[in-house]
């Protein structure tokens, strides 16, 4: 049985959007890879869904325990709420392969629109993530998606093929060009370039020794009994020193490899934004380390969802083997230390949940799905780029103020069916018509990767390039951005150990326990920042600064369960300085727990004059 999910791993979710505008369409997607599309042109068939229409366009997929999609619901089977309250469901429709839905919406002024191709066409972009992806699970995920795509191309989808490095094919209809182009990928050559070291550490060890230098924390007792084995050096006393080195090496190489892949997954959704249908990215990766970078996931994520684009994401490695024992190709793998042994495993357990994290999230936060721990790729791509049984309702919220603000839908089901679950998007913002009008289609990646550090940096700081004047900034409108500054971890360590409580920044949490599988329950958890008071500093005309939120799970005997942590690395132009001030920072995690009281220690840190805000909160999960 398939399983896609989109909340078995975390899920750190920011903001949930859907936007009541599309922008103006692109059409003239070319089919060579060679050649980038022109994003001004325009379909004179496509239809724009207007903000004075005051509509909302929900999609709604609906699975039974089995997880097969749900055929036959009607109108009268859902609720819909926004911000609570309930709302009359103004439009429906049941919507399937053999069913493409008509537009729902028309311009003020002007009868319902008649089904048009643009309306109904699907843009699908795949992204690979060749930067950590093996060759081995590179080319079963290549297949699948061959086999896939060839069983089950539609006449109106559209197909375009990414890497991290490059795109391998824009939008096309043409199963031999998408073929051609899928037999293109490979895991790159700085994926391949990876040699084992001594110690042979993992991404994921590296940075957390960067940042503690504890040697009886787990990820040095590993080190420390690697070495023994693989090079001691003539001096005891020069190891820790040996190590550390080895460590900020890999560390600062993962970074830059994190950044690479938001900033190229960034410049993909904000391409397919402007596509004139319906627009899905199926993210193909095994996982990053991405902590870091949570600024630019959350600003991805607010684009995509002001764009209806739904991102999905797949995990190539199936049922992945914790066990580093099984590669015969590291000599220094057998370590002799029970106690180190079992370390390394559970470094690699963490490793492998951190990394997914970024999956879920996307996924999460666009209302997609993520479908991992299953060897049947053909069912993944199938589950996440199929014509699964959707349910389109619109309504028409009462009183809406084109303010901006986040306007909250929850949909559920009049009759509620064990098992059954429904996944859609979570909100929109109710854009300003101004702000809709002002927005452009995106340049195509193949000339985004030509100036890769204005892709970043649009994408580090904002939710659009688009100035107040109008004028869309480029990579020579821009200074370079200074780094972020740097937090102390042990700032934030102590904060989390103690227990007086500290308010040097506005911070507020919301934590609510909710229902798990079998034994266990899930606490989600809101942390909110609000940036005005946050003390940015000035250079090279960016407002910059670092925040990191930490939250530590402890027990009744007061024992540490679980720690999570996210960090946004602040660098904001002028333009985009309001946006972030009225918005604030936000960040979601989710703890899976059984039923008991638990003590959730909350610490928000800021770089540059490291203000901390530290409290706690009882939560009883029943």
């Amino acid at each position: 049985m398939q399983k896609s999910s989109s909340t078995r791993r975390e899920p750190g979710v920011i903001r949930l959007v859907l936007n009541l505008a599309l922008t103006g369409p692109i059409v003239a997607l070319a089919a060579s890879a060679q050649q980038a599309p022109n994003p001004q042109s325009a379909s004179p068939d496509s239809v724009q869904l207007k903000i004075e229409s005051n509509l909302v366009v929900v999609r709604a997929v609906v699975r039974d325990a089995q997880g097969q999609p749900v055929k036959g619901l009607t109108k009268e089977d859902f609720k819909i709420f926004d911000r609570g309250k309930e709302q009359s469901i103004a439009q429906f429709e049941e919507q399937s392969a053999s069913s493409l839905s008509p537009a729902l919406a028309a311009a003020p002024g002007q009868p319902a629109a008649a089904p048009s191709t643009a309306a109904t066409d699907r843009f699908i972009a795949l992204y690979f993530d060749d930067l950590d992806t093996s060759e081995a699970e590179m080319m079963q995920a290549r297949d699948a998606a061959d086999r896939f795509l060839s069983a089950n191309l539609h006449p109106r989808d559209h197909i375009a093929i990414f890497t991290t490095s490059k795109a391998l094919s824009n939008f096309t209809s043409d199963s031999k060009q998408i073929h051609e182009a899928l037999f293109q990928l490979h895991a790159s050559p700085r994926m391949q370039s990876r040699m084992h070291e001594c110690p042979d550490l993992s991404d994921y060890q590296a940075q957390e020794m960067v940042q503690d230098s504890d040697m009886h924390s787990n990820e040095w007792v590993v080190a420390l009994a690697e070495v023994k084995i693989c090079a001691p050096p003539p001096d005891p006393r020069d190891t820790p020193t040996a190590i550390r080195m080895v460590a900020e090496r890999i560390a600062a190489r993962s970074q830059g490899q994190t950044r690479d892949n938001l900033a190229m997954f960034a410049a993909v959704v904000k391409y397919i934004a402007g596509a004139p249908g319906s627009r899905t990215v199926v993210l193909v990766s095994p996982g990053f380390l991405s902590a870091s970078d949570q600024l630019t996931i959350d600003r991805t994520i607010d684009r995509a969802l002001r764009a209806q684009v739904v991102i999905n994401s797949l995990d190539p490695q199936g049922l992945a083997v914790l066990m580093r024992e099984g590669d015969a190709s590291n000599s220094s793998i057998m370590l002799p230390d029970p106690h180190a042994t079992a370390a390394r495993h559970h470094l690699d357990q963490q490793k492998e949940f951190v990394g997914a994290d970024v999956l879920a999230q996307v996924a999460e936060g666009t209302g997609g799905a993520f479908f991992h721990d299953n060897n049947d790729l053909n069912a993944g791509f199938d589950a996440l780029a199929g014509h699964p049984i959707e349910y389109v309702l619109a309504f028409a919220p009462k009183d809406i103020k084109l303010d901006g603000k986040f306007h909250e839908i929850k949909v559920t089901l009049v009759e509620k069916q064990r098992g059954y679950s429904i996944r859609t998007r979570r909100g929109y913002f109710a854009v300003k018509q101004e702000e809709a009008a002002a927005a452009q289609p995106a340049p195509s990646p193949l000339e985004a990767k030509t100036a890769p550090d204005a892709a970043g940096r649009e994408n580090a700081g904002s939710s659009s390039s688009t100035h107040k004047t109008g004028k869309t900034s480029g990579p020579s409108d821009l200074p370079k951005a200074p780094s972020a500054p740097e937090l102390d971890p042990q700032h934030l360590q102590d904060a989390l150990r103690s227990t007086t409580d500290n308010a040097d920044l506005p911070v507020g949490m919301e934590a609510s326990p909710s229902e798990g599988e079998g034994a266990t329950r899930l606490i989600a958890l809101t942390v909110h920042l609000d940036t005005k008071t946050l003390p940015l500093r000035s250079e090279n005309a960016y407002h910059v600064d670092a925040v990191t939120f930490a939250v530590a799970l402890f027990d009744q005997n007061n024992q540490v369960i679980e720690v999570k942590q996210r960090q946004a690395k602040v660098d904001l132009t002028d333009d985009q300085l309001q946006d972030f001030l009225n918005d604030g920072l936000e960040v979601n995690m989710m703890f899976e727990v059984k039923p008991a009281t638990y003590r959730l220690r909350v610490a928000v840190v800021e770089a540059n004059q490291h203000k901390l805000t530290a409290f706690s909160r009882t939560v009883n999960v029943p």
